[in-house]
């Protein structure tokens, strides 16, 4: 078994999936399962995408990672929180309650279609925010892996919004007449609607073990996965993370200054974490 699943480690690219939607007519999720290569897997991953332009940046990225995890006997659930991505509703409509809600549906499916009996929830970059709220308000996965996450999302919006205004004043998106024609507006962030609550909820979310609301400890544990600049204590998470996991400075940066409709790959060094952290995630199933 173990030279079958070495095999099928070591390839690359996406694997097959199977996509179907969640939830009720009036309000649906896209979702994608990428099988188990074995019989009966006990864990699955549950993939939280970032947020704003980093979630379709990310899109590749997410696919090939859930691909490789399958392929070495993790089923993987990718799906887009309501409002964003292939997802109904409109990108207003989304907001860390909703957020909350589609978590609960996704993990629930990833149960029932995979057959798991536990499940790691995989937050990526801002998706750690809400995941922390979920879990505060009864979320129950089993382990929680968060990938460069957002720590501070006060800082993090005031960041956005600097991109935002640089965005809008780019010379190499308009005509150098035309640069600064595009006036901000607080309602649109990144090139989409954004709601007032979302703000709100993003600027007064942090990722700490020691809030007195919404606590992310609270019966989850904790892997992250973090660059060398994150291993510094002004950068980890407030959190006690039993794990930590390398990420190659050569990898995707998806809060990086790249356009944001630049798409990321999973390069061979980036390669190699995926799989250390796989090995590592089948030990613990």
């Amino acid at each position: 078994m173990g030279d079958a699943l070495t095999l099928q480690a070591n390839r690359t690219g996406i694997g097959a999936w199977e996509p179907f939607w969640l939830g009720d007519p009036g309000r649906q999720l896209y979702a994608s399962l990428h099988r188990s290569a074995i019989a009966g897997p006990r864990l699955g991953v549950l993939f939280a995408a970032p947020l704003f332009h980093e979630q379709p940046r990310s899109r590749r990225l997410l696919a090939e990672m859930a691909s490789g995890f399958a392929a070495m006997g993790l089923p993987s659930l990718r799906f887009d929180f309501f409002g964003t991505g292939d997802s109904g509703g409109d990108s207003d409509q989304a907001d860390f309650t909703s957020m909350c809600a589609d978590l609960t549906l996704a993990a629930q499916a990833l149960r029932a279609q995979a057959q798991v009996q536990r499940i790691v929830v995989f937050a990526w970059r801002a998706a750690a925010l809400p995941v922390a709220r979920w879990i505060g308000e009864g979320g129950d996965p089993d382990l929680v892996v968060l990938w460069e996450p957002i720590i501070d999302g006060a800082s993090w919006l005031a960041e956005l919004q600097r991109a935002d205004a640089a965005e809008r004043n780019s010379a190499s998106r308009y005509r150098p007449d035309h640069a600064g024609a595009v006036p901000a507006d607080e309602r649109q962030l990144m090139g989409l609607a954004v709601s007032p609550r979302l703000l709100s909820d993003i600027a007064g979310a942090r990722l700490s073990g020691h809030a007195p609301t919404h606590a992310p400890t609270q019966g989850a544990r904790y892997w992250a996965v973090l660059r060398p600049v994150q291993s510094s204590p002004q950068q980890k998470p407030e959190l006690a993370l039993q794990r930590v996991f390398d990420l190659p400075v050569d990898s995707p940066d998806l809060g990086s200054g790249l356009r944001m409709d630049s798409g990321l790959f999973v390069g061979p060094s980036l390669k190699r974490t995926a799989e250390e952290l796989a090995w590592a995630l089948l030990e613990e199933g």
